[in-house]
């Protein structure tokens, strides 16, 4: 009898692949939770980088307002803002803008708790006493149509203000350029950018052409026959302005006799009063020219104020005091401005046929007929100084950096 032996079956196999098995899928547990772990510390990161940022610029706004309260004010160390803390250095700025020398330059750091060390966000401005009003064709600084009656040169009989504070009549026309480019030239350097403002009423008599958009903060009036190239808005936000006083102390008049001319060079000038005579002419030369006018401004017919470019004449006529506290600045016919008008407190009145080459903001705006606005969008970025009265605000050249 032949007895044969029997193979023994290979035995603990199964117990091997099963810890390969298990030591792979512990492998990848363990990569999905350093995955996570790191991605989750990512998510965090960001969100300290951009708290750090946030808490930064939140101390631009703090150190803008402690300015304004006190000019003197140097920063601050370690200070609390919005989970966070931040410090604040102040300086002289390099380049100062107004001529007050008042632009401070900023430095901010924020600083948020995270683990494996705090993420900070460093932001860098200059703040200044500024403001950039001059974006529109014509804007009317009046809210609620606080204005009465005043005696019209354009129609020689009082007209009440009140529903007017914007009002062109018939054949006026705006529009824009840019001087950068060269003179205003109806084919080669236009463009419908001749936007029209105001905080309360805007009103357009028959046949006058808007090539830009309008914008009232109470009623637009567009009679018929009057037409608009852009948007039409009505009852919506008003734009605030501030107050300027007179870098330059106004003490005499300056006064333009008929067929005269005057010349101002570069420099801030400061008069009580303008008067300009008949076909006479206020030229500008070297450079930016800046006007300050504390009373009205009278001009005769046929008078230019300014030269091409319309950045080198800054008008400020009384933008300074109460509701109740305003002047005028009245022109004849055929009158030309190459430059910017700034009159807070100033009702303005503009002759039949005027040309503007830059921009008028003032209290309340009324133009003659077949008159033409060219804004000139240079100037849109202008500074105005508003003084020691004013208020730190604006900033320029902020820029962010990531400290490790």
């Amino acid at each position: 009898m032949c007895t044969c032996g029997i193979a023994r079956q290979p035995r603990g196999a199964a117990l091997v692949i099963a810890m390969m098995v298990m030591a792979v899928l512990l492998l990848a547990g363990t990569t999905f939770l350093t995955i996570s772990s790191t991605e989750s510390q990512i998510a965090w990161n960001e969100r300290a980088a951009t708290q750090a940022f946030l808490v930064a610029e939140a101390a631009l706004a703090r150190a803008a307002a402690q300015l304004s309260v006190n000019p003197s004010y140097s920063g601050e160390t370690n200070i609390a803002i919005s989970g966070g803390t931040a410090s604040i250095t102040v300086a002289a700025a390099a380049q100062q803008v107004c001529a007050t020398n008042v632009g401070r330059d900023v430095t901010t750091t924020g600083r948020v708790t995270v683990q494996g060390g705090p993420a900070q966000a460093q932001l860098r401005a200059t703040v200044d006493k500024v403001a950039y009003p001059m974006r529109w064709a014509a804007y009317s600084a009046v809210r609620n149509g606080v204005v009465g009656w005043i005696n019209d040169p354009v129609l020689g009989v009082p007209v009440d203000r009140t529903d007017k504070e914007v009002w062109l009549r018939e054949g006026g026309a705006t529009d824009s350029f840019h001087s950068s480019v060269g003179p205003y030239d109806p084919t080669a350097n236009r463009a419908d950018g001749g936007g029209l403002g105001s905080n309360a009423d805007v009103w357009l008599n028959p046949n006058v052409r808007i090539r830009g958009d309008i914008k009232a903060g109470d009623t637009l009036v567009v009679e018929s026959g009057a037409s608009v190239t852009g948007v039409r808005s009505q009852r919506v936000y008003t734009e605030g302005f501030p107050a300027v006083t007179p870098a330059t102390a106004p003490t005499t008049s300056l006064t333009v006799a008929a067929n005269g001319t005057q010349n101002l060079t570069a420099g801030v000038y400061g008069f009580t009063t303008m008067t300009l005579g008949d076909d006479s002419t206020l030229t500008t030369s070297g450079g930016i020219v800046t006007v300050y006018v504390a009373g009205p401004v009278v001009v005769g017919n046929r008078v230019t104020l300014g030269t091409h470019p319309a950045t080198n004449l800054r008008l400020i006529v009384k933008s300074d005091g109460g509701d109740t506290d305003f002047t005028s600045f009245k022109t004849g016919e055929d009158f030309m401005l190459h430059g910017s008008l700034y009159g807070r407190n100033t009702d303005v009145f503009l002759g039949d046929r005027a040309t503007i080459f830059g921009a008028v903001v003032s209290r309340t705006i009324a133009v003659g007929s077949s008159s033409n606005l060219h804004y000139d969008e240079a100037i849109s970025s202008q500074p105005l100084c508003t003084g020691p009265s004013g208020k730190y605000g604006m900033l320029r050249g902020t820029w962010r950096e990531v400290i490790p």
